[in-house]
């Protein structure tokens, strides 16, 4: 049988404080999927970014601290090996988390928009507001589409208010340019709404060109 030393409780403190982390996000992100208050977003951006640089300083000294204990007169076996791949991965997932919402602009991966995406979709449905319901958010290809059911029919005069809802004229629509600049740098191609009213469907865009003129000529 392997000998874990103190490699083990330290790597069940990695997973511990990384389910303490998944809560906390899943919770913020419900807040932030819920809340439409400027003052209230600008508070809970500060305690998701707060919260997940104290992760990922705590994980990573974990992470050192297992691979000390790991290594101590011995070599680790199989597992001790897993545990500290696992906890590597963890540490560096958070850090580039810290990392990019500390700098909106840095090139953020698809992969790891597909894992965001993945993540959010754990906590659908959820409603929106105003009869809209996000049922599903999906990266297809370098696309990232976000599906909405609309509890009441689409009348007529209305399909314009919808396909114009990503216009880049409006301040909604800029500010979407500005936090997700560092996902179309990373190769996110455009942003896709998808309105199922119970009559039509009717479908919005925002492509990664018109974020980077507008982020240009700003």
């Amino acid at each position: 049988m392997e000998n874990w030393g103190l490699a083990g409780p330290i790597g069940g403190g990695v997973v511990g404080l990384g389910l303490i982390l998944e809560v906390s996000l899943r919770y913020i992100t419900y807040l932030y999927l819920t809340t439409s208050d400027d003052a209230a977003l600008e508070r809970l951006d500060l305690i998701q970014i707060s919260l997940v640089a104290v992760g990922s300083v705590l994980t990573g000294l974990l992470f050192r601290a297992m691979i000390i204990a790991g290594f101590d007169n011995r070599r680790p076996g199989f597992w001790g090996w897993i545990g500290i791949v696992i906890s590597g991965l963890r540490t560096l997932f958070l850090t580039f988390t810290t990392v990019s919402l500390l700098f909106p602009s840095l090139a953020v991966p698809l992969a790891l928009v597909k894992i965001e995406l993945r993540e959010l979709n754990n906590q659908l449905p959820q409603d929106m507001g105003d009869g809209l319901t996000l049922y599903r958010a999906y990266l297809k290809g370098a696309e990232m589409w976000y599906y909405y059911w609309v509890d009441y029919p689409l009348e007529v005069g209305e399909r314009v208010y919808f396909e114009d809802s990503l216009n880049i004229n409006s301040e909604i629509t800029q500010d979407i340019c500005t936090d997700m600049h560092g996902y179309f740098l990373g190769g996110v191609e455009s942003i896709n709404y998808e309105y199922n009213f119970p009559n039509e469907t009717v479908f919005a865009a925002l492509s990664n060109h018109t974020c980077f003129a507008f982020m240009d000529s700003n």
